[in-house]
């Protein structure tokens, strides 16, 4: 029972604040998140808004440093579905994050987290 317990606490510490969260916009395939300063995260929880169906079919997920650097690709896929969650292979310290998907989806939210994997 203790690790079911122990589980759900790093869960919960894991998912339960975001280090910031946003929505493409309507009629937009691409969503770039501005922290204002650089933010640590490892991972990013995609949302698709499933009413109109599953329409995106590709997406990228990259990170910029600082202002005018480089994007750096972080994941990429080939469909998201209701919810997905990508975990990079390190971690990435950045002001910026992307999301550019296929199609122009009719819903989609984007958040990044900071989690320490259980051993």
């Amino acid at each position: 029972m203790a690790q079911y317990q122990a589980m759900g606490d790093w869960l919960r510490s894991c998912y339960g604040a975001a280090v910031g969260s946003g929505s493409v916009p309507v009629g937009s395939n691409q969503v770039v998140l501005d922290f204002g300063s650089p933010v640590t995260f490892d991972r990013v929880t995609l949302r698709e808004n499933q009413s109109s169906g599953q329409l995106v079919r590709l997406y990228q997920v990259q990170g910029m440093v600082s202002s005018g650097g480089t994007w750096a690709p972080l994941s990429m896929g080939q469909s998201i579905g209701a919810q997905k969650i990508d975990v990079f292979a390190a971690p990435f310290t950045g002001r910026y994050l992307q999301v550019t998907t296929d199609a122009v989806p009719t819903g989609l939210t984007v958040a990044a987290f900071n989690c320490t994997n259980p051993a």
